[in-house]
């Protein structure tokens, strides 16, 4: 489906929230395919629990490991992939699935 010019509502269109309710209300499943990008979700420190977080939106930073980069695919914002921990120094950074904002 294009969704060129549609409004979207937390992602999905009108139309296709209308068919997962239609499903959903026949006690059907539905099944939501989410595109993953990059190496992984985010970086955290394993010591403080920092995440990586755009400076610019409300979304974390995209692990991008052969780029060596972390990148905002909201705002296109970039930056160098991290070696050290911007709050508490550690060099215990690691890719990780833990996907929540901060």
């Amino acid at each position: 489906m294009d969704l060129r010019g549609k409004s979207l509502i937390h992602g999905f269109s009108e139309q296709a929230l209308a068919s997962m309710k239609l499903c959903l209300e026949r006690k059907e499943q539905v099944l939501i395919f989410l595109n993953r990008r990059g190496y992984a979700p985010t970086l955290m420190c394993h010591q403080c629990g920092w995440i990586a977080a755009c400076d610019h939106c409300d979304v974390n930073l995209t692990v991008h490991k052969r780029a060596n980069k972390l990148h905002c695919h909201h705002c296109d914002t970039q930056k160098a992939l991290l070696h050290t921990c911007p709050e508490c120094q550690s060099e215990e950074l690691l890719p990780s699935a833990k996907a929540q904002n901060r």
